[in-house]
């Protein structure tokens, strides 16, 4: 609440700034009218005595309020007043669209990471609001792709997991020598692909951080890359050859849990790559 009423007093110190400062300039003004044209005694009397003669002549009696109305600080006072009025309007629509920003934040503080503001204007307030939407919008990318990487993670690593756990207990338990040697070997592929895993969150997160970045592009014989991750797994490769401008590293990995993920689900027929 305390946030909510300094936010709607902003528009209120800007206004009494501005009136603040045309009254100072008003009195300045005053002043220095006054020691140019009536610091002189003599000289004012003449001033005053052909002001009241223009007035008769034009059939206007002398009036202390009349006297006040033309006067220049009464003058510079109503101008002051009048900018004020006219200047009122624009500081409400800055501080409001200032709000609204402000409103936006606080929401993506609160959680709300879909919280998006209105861009109105190309002012360096319009600037700021687009940059917030653009903020928000990274932020939300990440969550998600953070939230669809601890699902990958949960599901991937429970099955290497387990099949480890079932390997040590072999080892654990008085088992002949062979069957020893198999569950050795199992846990030591297990433990590889462990690994592997790991090494596929961690790009993933490091590509999510910085997009692009990342990557080192090259020229890579695609056909050649696919026949030698195919050759891993005993699988012919049909095709045209192919140049490209990509990652090496990232498309042998692409290539890799393909294959991988074909002879995992698809045990009963041996993946085909054309």
């Amino acid at each position: 609440m305390a946030a909510s009423g300094a936010k709607s007093r902003l528009w209120q110190r800007l206004w009494l700034a501005l009136i603040l400062a045309l009254l100072a300039q008003a009195l300045v003004s005053a002043l220095l009218i006054h020691w140019l044209f009536f610091s002189d005694p003599q000289q004012a009397e003449i001033r005053r005595a052909m002001f009241r003669a223009l007035m008769a002549a034009q059939g206007i009696k002398p009036s202390p309020w009349r006297h006040l109305l033309l006067s220049p600080f009464t003058g510079t006072v109503l101008t002051a007043l009048v900018v004020s009025a006219v200047t009122l309007p624009l500081m409400r629509r800055l501080t409001r669209r200032l709000e609204t920003l402000q409103q936006g934040v606080q929401a993506l503080g609160a959680g709300d990471l879909s919280a998006r503001v209105a861009v109105q204007g190309n002012d360096e307030v319009a600037q700021l609001a687009q940059s917030f939407n653009t903020a928000a919008a990274r932020i939300e990318s990440l969550m998600q792709s953070h939230k669809s990487l601890l699902a990958y993670t949960s599901h991937e690593l429970r099955t290497p997991l387990t099949r480890l756990r079932l390997s040590l207990e072999t080892l654990a338990a008085p088992v002949p020598a062979a069957a020893r040697e198999v569950a050795l070997r199992a846990a030591k592929n297990d433990l590889t692909e462990l690994d592997a895993l790991i090494d596929d969150i961690l790009l993933a997160s490091r590509l999510d951080a910085a997009p692009g970045q990342s990557l080192q592009r090259e020229e890579v014989d695609l056909l050649a890359l696919v026949a030698e991750e195919a050759a891993r797994f005993d699988v012919e490769v049909q095709g045209d050859w192919i140049t490209l401008q990509g990652d090496d590293k990232l498309l042998r990995r692409a290539v890799r849990n393909l294959l991988d993920n074909a002879r995992r689900h698809a045990p009963g027929s041996p993946p085909q790559v054309r």
